[in-house]
C-alpha cells in the first residue's frame, strides 16, 4: 500500500473510525450517524460505581470470513474486555485471541476497537444485502455510533494518533490496556458512560482476505479493516 494511502488510513483511524465518515458518503444513511451533545463539565464517576467491574465477553462476528485463508491458521476472534473504576479512573483491558496478526506493512494486523453507544451486537440476521457478511454499515443499527475508541487515549474521543492494538504471533493475540479519568471521558462525550447499556466491537481481518464488492466500508478505508469481527455486550459483575 502506498505511503499516501497509509497516511489516509491512519488519519481516518485516528478519528476512531468516526461514523461522521458515513454521512460523508452519499450512498450511506446519515440517520445512522450518532450525535454528541456538548457539555460544560461532567465530573466524577457519574452512573458508574467506584470499584465496580464491567465485563464484555467478545464473541466472533463473521466467523466464516475469519476462517478463510490467510486467516485460517489463527481461527476466529474471541476474548474479553474489562473495565474497572478505581479512584475515579476507568481502567480498560482487552485480551483477544484469533485476531489477524501483523504481516507486512501497516495497517495489516491493526484492530480498531471501540465502546459503542447501543445495547446489542449484530447477528447474521442483520446481513441486509444477503452476501453472507455483516459489514460495518449493516451492523450500525444494532451497535450504534462509536462512543469511546479503545486506543492510546481514552479521554480523547477524536484522537489524532491511532494506537489501536495489533495482533501478534500465530494465534493472533493482543493485550490492550489504558486508563483515564471518568470525568474527562464523560466531559469529552457530553454524557455519562453508562457502561451496562453499551458494548465493545473489534474490527479487522487480514488485508488479503477476499471480500465481495457488496461489502460496505467507511469512506476509503479498506473493507477488511472495518469489518466487525467480534462483539460483546457490557454487563456489571456482581
Amino acid at each position: 500500500m502506498p505511503l499516501s494511502s497509509l497516511r489516509a488510513v491512519r488519519a481516518m483511524l485516528a478519528a476512531g473510525l468516526s461514523l461522521t465518515a458515513v454521512a460523508a458518503c452519499s450512498d450511506q444513511p446519515s440517520a445512522l450517524v450518532g450525535t454528541r451533545t456538548p457539555s460544560d463539565a461532567v465530573g466524577g464517576a457519574a452512573g458508574l460505581q467506584e470499584g465496580a467491574l464491567y465485563v464484555a465477553d467478545l464473541h466472533p462476528l463473521n466467523p466464516r470470513i475469519q476462517q478463510l485463508p490467510p486467516n485460517s491458521q489463527h481461527g476466529v476472534v474471541e476474548g474479553k474486555a474489562t473495565f474497572r473504576v478505581v479512584n475515579g479512573e476507568l481502567q480498560a483491558v482487552v485480551d483477544v485471541n484469533g485476531a489477524a496478526p501483523a504481516v507486512g506493512a501497516f495497517p495489516n494486523g491493526l484492530h480498531p476497537q471501540h465502546i459503542h453507544e447501543a445495547t446489542q451486537c449484530p447477528t447474521m440476521a442483520d446481513d441486509a444485502n444477503g452476501d453472507g457478511i455483516v459489514d460495518v454499515i449493516e451492523g450500525l443499527p444494532k451497535y450504534g455510533p462509536i462512543m469511546v475508541p479503545l486506543d492510546g487515549n481514552l479521554a480523547d474521543t477524536s484522537s489524532q494518533i491511532a494506537t489501536f492494538p495489533v495482533g501478534e504471533g500465530v494465534r493472533g493475540s493482543y493485550h490492550y490496556s489504558a486508563s483515564a479519568a471518568v470525568a474527562d471521558i464523560e466531559a469529552a462525550l457530553g454524557h455519562p458512560l453508562a457502561l451496562p447499556s453499551r458494548h465493545v466491537v473489534v474490527h479487522g481481518v487480514d488485508l488479503a482476505t477476499p471480500l465481495p464488492s457488496t461489502v460496505q466500508t467507511l469512506g476509503t478505508i479498506p473493507a477488511q479493516l472495518t469489518l466487525p469481527v467480534a462483539c460483546g455486550e457490557l454487563r456489571q459483575m456482581p
